[in-house]
């Protein structure tokens, strides 16, 4: 299987903490979903 590059913008705001709509749209840019991102995110 060929791997492809996938790209997204995220935005950064000093400390600002990304708003939920926002992590959302960048999960659905990269195909990733919410529970793989939290899976990722425990290791």
């Amino acid at each position: 299987m060929a791997r492809r590059e996938i790209r997204t913008t995220v935005p950064v705001h000093g400390n600002q903490t990304l708003k939920i709509g926002t992590l959302r749209g960048i999960l659905r840019d990269i195909n990733l979903s919410a529970n793989d991102f939290a899976s990722l995110w425990a290791q």
